[in-house]
């Protein structure tokens, strides 16, 4: 109602909806900057307060399950059918895909894993860890597989650009992560993902499929590690 106009077509609703899909996209962005992040103060050196600090690992677990609830799981508000029927005829599972494709690749950023593997190291219990991110990832976007769910177009694509992010993890080349923990951590994860998909049945034709597949592509990795 607020962008229609007699005789008019819908250029409009479709501007608006573009920005409001845009802004949601660059919040999504400040949520995963507190993930891995480092505050940096302007001290000198007769302050007793440090210059760096970690983001606090409350803070980070709870950004990723803002993730979780609002991104990974199917942000079905953005799916509005009398709107999508009369700006395009075709795209909105795409959308949705290189906006979990994006998130994802931003949380997975190596340079990002390096400072939470270091935060690790030096805070110990009082950091969040590469491995307590991925756990808590796997536990949202796999969520069918240990429900024996149906998965949904939206959530398969989801999950396998999951796996293909552990992949791109082990495909990296430089020295600087092959002598790190992320290489580690995404074998671990790919190993934990073939056991759970190798007894998960499914409750459909297309979700069988589906994790035969997974399964199939997690062997593939293996083979050309």
């Amino acid at each position: 109602e607020w962008t229609s106009e007699d005789t008019k077509d819908f250029s409009e609703l479709r501007e608006l909806y573009n920005n409001v899909f845009g802004q949601f996209r660059r919040y999504t962005g400040h949520v995963v900057a507190n993930v891995g992040g480092v505050y940096e103060y302007n001290k000198s050196s007769d302050e007793e307060e440090v210059v760096y600090t970690h983001v606090e690992k409350d803070k980070q677990r709870d950004a990723v399950s803002f993730l979780n609830a609002n991104v990974f799981k199917t942000p079905e508000w953005l799916i509005e059918k009398d709107i999508l029927s009369r700006i395009e005829e075709t795209g909105i599972t795409e959308r949705i895909r290189g906006l979990q494709d994006r998130t994802l690749a931003q949380l997975m950023n190596p340079n990002r894993l390096s400072r939470m593997i270091e935060n690790d190291a030096v805070n110990g219990s009082e950091a969040y860890a590469v491995n307590d991110m991925m756990d808590d990832l796997i536990a949202s976007i796999f969520s069918e597989v240990v429900g024996n769910q149906s998965v949904s177009l939206y959530r398969r694509n989801l999950q396998r650009t999951f796996i293909e992010g552990l992949e791109r993890t082990l495909d990296m080349e430089s020295n600087k992560y092959e002598h790190s923990d992320m290489k580690a951590i995404a074998r671990a994860k790919l190993k934990k993902l073939k056991r759970m998909l190798s007894s998960a049945s499914g409750t459909d034709e297309m979700s069988r499929m589906h994790y035969d597949d997974l399964s199939e592509r997690i062997e593939e990795i293996f083979d050309a590690d």
